[in-house]
């Protein structure tokens, strides 16, 4: 577990809103731009489904973030294409 939760894993949009979050106000007053590389694959997920990516996307699109890289380990994104 971590941060009061049994499994980060499952909690996609929190995780990854949380700690852009934490990086866009690190990153203030610069000129750096986050680019978050996303989980695009099913380890450690229990509820992991063609969803999983969307939902990191819009936890990154609710802090006015809107680039991103998928990255999954099998290199096999056909789970993906259909969600973007």
């Amino acid at each position: 577990g971590f941060a009061g939760y049994p499994n980060p894993a499952d909690e996609p949009y929190h995780f990854v809103h949380k700690t852009s979050e934490l990086f866009l106000n690190y990153m203030e007053g610069t000129e750096t731009i986050l680019r978050p590389w996303l989980q695009a694959f099913a380890m450690n997920v229990t509820n992991y489904t063609s969803a999983y990516a969307p939902t990191q996307v819009q936890a990154i699109n609710d802090l006015g973030v809107y680039g991103f890289v998928l990255w999954n380990a099998s290199n096999n994104y056909a789970m993906h294409w259909g969600a973007f």
